[in-house]
């Protein structure tokens, strides 16, 4: 088995970042750089299944010269050979771009499987692996936890939302996006010693191959031509518009077994914040009426029904497939879609398909003259961005869950119209075959559907100690949940992970126990609608973005709580 492995060089989580004088991107200068964790994760993998199955592991990278420094780690970690997509440009290049770089250079390999990370740790576009499956024309599965393989097909399994799992076969040549956690790393002899490039002696790993005339799109050569205008494409003259006439927004909900996910309808309220003309909302599956007429509930001109037995069991191809289609007969500006693990399974794929231009994980629409901006985080939400698309429509934009209140929805005074799409599906065309989602464990739960949720931290101390965060969880009617190293440590199952890797929440009330508040955790709790915390220390982050906190010992404060809530 001939396995590819794409690779991205980023800045190391500690790094103090630093914003260029154009506030267009970061001052990477001086900066430090690692291997991109989740692509760590997929490297590892690819390992595992050459030690199982024989073959190669190449790995990819697509970035500047000084990326040498994580194909040279990809190499000690046991990877066969490499492959250097070298051009200054691509080291702040889109997603798209990217991908397209990559691609020029997996093309003439004729692999069997290509594994990349699930997203990246600076830009966070999730978007490149989805990407690159389309530019190769292959079946993709995202979010995986599990990889089987045979001569000709993959059996793999896919993390949902809640708890939920699923196994998914796909035939081979296929590419995969690897969850973070899947596997464990392996010892690999410690960290290459750095120079002030970032890049140590190559240990006798051997130099990569450079495709050095694979360069981003015509209007790209220069790095900060990007930067102003993200997700721009080839040909840009139109950008975003605000209002006007002809200017629909099209919400693509979705739903799962006859029941609207949450974050549905704060996309609506995304959608009417930012409408100044039509708004229609449309709803994939088969036998959807019932999530139609609640969904006509909503102030918008329309809800249009794409109704086929082949979307019964969701699937990227069937997704894209039907979208496409439905796009191109309704001609919207805009396309908003909730950022959840569905969306980042199948988007990126129907923007490339239509070659326009997608921006993920939004949490505020900015108003700019007659056009709209949107605010996205990097750097795991160290930073945030400001992004003004270009380009011809439609554009895409996805929403991060608890950016937009669902309440928030305007409702109509009178129901919206429903209306059937004329949209027919080839599902011989679809190759990826799911079975019936499940969940692991009794106790898993959907956390980003709760209301209420305790979550607990490093100040918990031990194990031993989660029942009193269980007492005062159960007190309340909340989730019990918490940040990445109770997950890691195994005292709590993964699927109650909040942050940049886990689950991302939006509940009513939100209590954070012995949270210090860094960045990564932050990222999948702040939209919460009132936030409370306990931590001893007075000046921990977690302070910063809580509605009420409280400076002292938890194991004071928690027993007095619950006996006051049990009265």
């Amino acid at each position: 088995m001939k396995i590819a492995v794409c690779i991205k060089q980023v800045v190391t989580r500690e790094w103090q970042l630093r914003v260029n004088e154009q506030k267009t991107w970061i001052r990477d200068q001086d900066a430090s750089f690692e291997l991109n964790e989740p692509d760590a994760y997929a490297l590892e993998e690819a390992l595992r299944l050459k030690e199982k199955h024989g073959g190669e592991v190449l790995v990819c990278c697509a970035g500047p010269v000084r990326a040498a420094q994580v194909i040279r780690e990809a190499l000690a970690r046991g990877a066969d050979r490499a492959l250097h997509v070298e051009s200054d440009a691509l080291a702040t290049a889109d997603a798209v771009t990217v991908a397209e770089a990559l691609a020029t250079a997996i093309r003439e390999e004729n692999v069997d499987l290509v594994l990349t990370g699930l997203q990246s740790d600076d830009q966070g576009f999730g978007q490149v692996g989805v990407v690159l499956a389309e530019k190769l024309g292959m079946p993709h599965a995202t979010i995986i936890m599990e990889v089987q393989a045979t001569e000709s097909s993959l059996r793999v399994k896919r993390e949902l939302e809640g708890g939920w799992f699923q196994w998914m076969t796909l035939p081979l040549p296929a590419l995969l996006t690897i969850q973070s956690g899947i596997n464990a790393q392996r010892d690999h002899g410690g960290e290459e010693e750095r120079d002030q490039e970032g890049c140590g002696p190559a240990r006798g790993a051997g130099r990569p191959a450079h495709r050095g005339d694979v360069f981003p799109r015509k209007g790209k050569e220069d790095p900060d031509a990007f930067r102003n205008s993200r997700g721009g494409r080839e040909g840009a003259g139109e950008t975003a518009a605000r209002g006007g006439e002809g200017v629909v927004i099209l919400v693509v909900d979705e739903q799962r077994e006859g029941k609207l996910n949450r974050a549905s309808w704060e996309t609506i309220a995304a959608a009417q914040q930012a409408a100044a003309g039509p708004l229609k909302v449309a709803v994939l599956g088969s036998g959807a009426d019932g999530v139609a007429t609640e969904l006509a509930a909503a102030d918008a001109a329309e809800v249009i029904v794409v109704d086929d037995a082949a979307l019964k069991e969701y699937t990227a191809d069937g997704y894209v497939q039907a979208l496409a289609k439905l796009v191109e007969a309704e001609q919207p500006s805009q396309v908003f879609l909730p950022h959840t693990y569905q969306t980042r399974d199948f988007a990126p794929a129907l923007a490339a398909r239509l070659q326009r231009p997608l921006v993920t994980d939004c949490v505020a629409i900015k108003p700019a003259g007659d056009r709209v901006t949107y605010v996205r985080p990097m750097f795991q939400g160290k930073l945030q961005a400001d992004v003004a698309i270009e380009g011809p429509s439609p554009h895409f934009v996805t929403f991060q869950i608890g950016a937009f209140r669902a309440d928030a929805a305007r409702r109509g005074s009178a129901a919206a119209s429903v209306r059937e799409a004329a949209v027919a599906i080839d599902a011989s065309a679809i190759r990826q075959k799911p079975e019936a989602p499940f969940k692991e464990a009794k106790q898993a739960v959907d956390l980003s559907q709760a209301e209420r949720i305790v979550a607990v931290g490093r100040g918990i101390k031990g194990q031993e100690h989660l029942g009193l965060a269980r007492q005062l969880a159960k007190a309340m009617g909340a989730e019990l949940a918490a940040s990445r190293p109770i997950c890691d440590a195994g005292w709590l199952p993964m699927d109650r992970q909040i942050g940049s890797s886990g689950q991302t929440v939006a509940p009513k009330l939100y209590v954070a126990l012995g949270i210090s508040g860094a960045i990564q955790h932050l990222v999948g709790m702040k939209g919460s609608r009132t936030i409370a915390a306990i931590n001893k220390d007075a000046e921990a982050p977690i302070f910063e973005i809580a509605d009420y906190g409280i400076a002292g010992d938890l194991f004071e404060v928690v027993p007095a709580l619950i006996a006051e809530l049990t009265k």
